[in-house]
Protein backbone atom coordinates (compact mmCIF):
# COMPACT_ATOMS: atom_id res chain seq x y z
CA UNK A 1 0.00 0.00 0.00
CA UNK A 2 0.99 3.52 -0.98
CA UNK A 3 1.41 6.03 1.21
CA UNK A 4 0.09 8.92 0.07
CA UNK A 5 0.93 12.46 1.07
CA UNK A 6 3.31 11.14 3.06
CA UNK A 7 6.49 13.70 3.88
CA UNK A 8 9.94 12.94 6.02
CA UNK A 9 9.88 15.13 8.75
CA UNK A 10 13.89 14.36 9.98
CA UNK A 11 16.56 12.01 8.71
CA UNK A 12 18.81 10.19 10.80
CA UNK A 13 22.10 11.39 10.10
CA UNK A 14 24.00 8.49 12.79
CA UNK A 15 22.69 6.40 15.12
CA UNK A 16 25.24 5.20 18.43
CA UNK A 17 23.54 2.15 19.95
CA UNK A 18 19.91 2.80 20.09
CA UNK A 19 20.10 6.19 20.15
CA UNK A 20 19.85 8.66 17.17
CA UNK A 21 20.73 11.88 16.01
CA UNK A 22 19.13 13.48 13.00
CA UNK A 23 20.21 15.69 11.03
CA UNK A 24 18.20 18.75 12.68
CA UNK A 25 19.96 17.87 15.05
CA UNK A 26 23.73 17.92 13.62
CA UNK A 27 22.50 21.48 11.57
CA UNK A 28 21.50 22.47 15.58
CA UNK A 29 24.76 21.85 16.89
CA UNK A 30 26.44 23.51 14.13
CA UNK A 31 24.53 26.42 14.31
CA UNK A 32 25.07 26.64 18.08
CA UNK A 33 28.39 25.65 18.08
CA UNK A 34 28.89 29.09 15.63
CA UNK A 35 27.53 30.94 18.19
CA UNK A 36 29.25 30.63 20.91
CA UNK A 37 32.38 31.08 18.73
CA UNK A 38 31.32 34.03 16.99
CA UNK A 39 31.63 32.48 14.03
CA UNK A 40 29.28 31.98 10.51
CA UNK A 41 27.80 28.56 10.67
CA UNK A 42 29.96 26.31 8.27
CA UNK A 43 27.46 23.50 6.50
CA UNK A 44 30.09 21.88 4.80
CA UNK A 45 30.60 17.81 4.31
CA UNK A 46 33.63 17.92 6.39
CA UNK A 47 31.96 20.51 9.34
CA UNK A 48 29.25 18.27 9.44
CA UNK A 49 31.39 14.82 9.77
CA UNK A 50 33.61 16.64 12.22
CA UNK A 51 29.89 17.71 14.05
CA UNK A 52 28.91 13.97 13.73
CA UNK A 53 32.19 12.69 15.08
CA UNK A 54 31.45 15.18 18.26
CA UNK A 55 28.42 14.56 18.80
CA UNK A 56 28.94 10.57 18.81
CA UNK A 57 31.28 10.91 21.03
CA UNK A 58 29.12 13.17 22.98
CA UNK A 59 26.56 10.55 22.87
CA UNK A 60 28.80 7.68 24.72
CA UNK A 61 29.89 10.75 27.44
CA UNK A 62 26.07 10.96 28.15
CA UNK A 63 25.72 7.35 28.21
CA UNK A 64 28.56 7.11 30.73
CA UNK A 65 27.18 10.11 32.96
CA UNK A 66 23.41 8.22 33.06
CA UNK A 67 25.49 4.54 34.10
CA UNK A 68 27.82 6.01 36.47
CA UNK A 69 24.40 8.23 37.84
CA UNK A 70 26.75 11.65 37.72
CA UNK A 71 24.68 14.64 39.44
CA UNK A 72 24.15 16.90 36.29
CA UNK A 73 25.12 21.10 37.72
CA UNK A 74 21.32 22.63 38.21
CA UNK A 75 20.34 24.75 35.13
CA UNK A 76 20.97 28.12 36.88
CA UNK A 77 24.67 27.43 37.04
CA UNK A 78 24.49 28.55 33.69
CA UNK A 79 23.09 31.51 34.07
CA UNK A 80 26.11 33.33 34.89
CA UNK A 81 28.26 32.15 31.72
CA UNK A 82 24.80 33.33 29.56
CA UNK A 83 25.08 36.51 31.31
CA UNK A 84 28.77 36.97 30.74
CA UNK A 85 28.10 35.98 26.97
CA UNK A 86 25.24 38.74 26.48
CA UNK A 87 27.36 41.69 28.58
CA UNK A 88 30.24 40.95 26.43
CA UNK A 89 29.00 40.34 22.81
CA UNK A 90 25.18 41.94 23.00
CA UNK A 91 25.35 44.91 24.92
CA UNK A 92 22.17 45.70 23.12
CA UNK A 93 19.40 43.16 23.69
CA UNK A 94 17.74 43.79 20.51
CA UNK A 95 21.56 42.69 19.17
CA UNK A 96 21.12 39.56 21.03
CA UNK A 97 17.33 38.82 19.07
CA UNK A 98 18.88 39.87 15.94
CA UNK A 99 21.71 36.91 16.08
CA UNK A 100 19.94 34.42 17.95
CA UNK A 101 17.59 34.70 14.64
CA UNK A 102 20.10 34.91 12.26
CA UNK A 103 21.99 31.82 13.16
CA UNK A 104 18.66 30.61 13.70
CA UNK A 105 18.50 29.31 17.18
CA UNK A 106 16.91 29.80 20.60
CA UNK A 107 18.20 31.02 23.80
CA UNK A 108 17.41 28.20 25.86
CA UNK A 109 19.52 26.12 22.77
CA UNK A 110 22.56 28.10 23.99
CA UNK A 111 21.60 27.73 27.27
CA UNK A 112 21.05 24.01 26.81
CA UNK A 113 24.97 23.60 25.06
CA UNK A 114 26.03 25.99 27.98
CA UNK A 115 24.89 23.24 30.29
CA UNK A 116 26.57 20.61 28.54
CA UNK A 117 30.18 22.46 28.68
CA UNK A 118 29.91 22.53 32.05
CA UNK A 119 28.78 19.47 32.91
CA UNK A 120 31.27 17.27 30.81
CA UNK A 121 34.10 19.46 32.28
CA UNK A 122 32.93 18.87 35.30
CA UNK A 123 32.58 15.07 34.66
CA UNK A 124 36.09 15.16 32.84
CA UNK A 125 37.78 16.47 36.36
CA UNK A 126 36.26 14.07 38.64
CA UNK A 127 36.95 11.25 36.42
CA UNK A 128 39.99 11.68 35.11
CA UNK A 129 42.04 14.03 37.58
CA UNK A 130 44.97 12.03 39.20
CA UNK A 131 44.43 10.10 42.23
CA UNK A 132 46.95 11.37 43.97
CA UNK A 133 47.91 14.74 44.64
CA UNK A 134 51.43 15.86 45.61
CA UNK A 135 52.02 19.26 46.86
CA UNK A 136 54.97 21.04 46.62
CA UNK A 137 55.70 20.48 50.43
CA UNK A 138 56.05 16.88 49.95
CA UNK A 139 57.83 17.18 46.78
CA UNK A 140 60.47 19.36 49.23
CA UNK A 141 60.42 17.05 52.01
CA UNK A 142 61.28 14.08 49.64
CA UNK A 143 63.75 16.01 47.94
CA UNK A 144 65.35 16.59 51.36
CA UNK A 145 64.90 13.63 52.78
CA UNK A 146 65.55 11.41 50.28
CA UNK A 147 67.34 12.69 47.26
CA UNK A 148 69.79 14.95 48.67
CA UNK A 149 71.25 12.36 50.96
CA UNK A 150 71.54 9.78 48.19
CA UNK A 151 73.51 12.38 45.76
CA UNK A 152 76.02 13.60 48.42
CA UNK A 153 76.77 10.07 49.52
CA UNK A 154 77.39 9.19 45.83
CA UNK A 155 79.65 12.59 45.35
CA UNK A 156 81.56 11.39 48.91
CA UNK A 157 84.98 14.01 48.02
CA UNK A 158 82.57 16.85 47.50
CA UNK A 159 81.34 16.85 50.61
Amino acid sequence: MALAGAEVIDRIAVSVGNAVITASDMDREIRVTAFLNGVKPDFSSAAKRATADRMVEQKLVRRELELSRFPAPDASAVEAEWNELRKQRYPEGSELERALAEYGITEQEVKDALLWQLTLLRFIEIRFRPGVQVSDSDIEEYFEKDVRPAAEASRPSQS
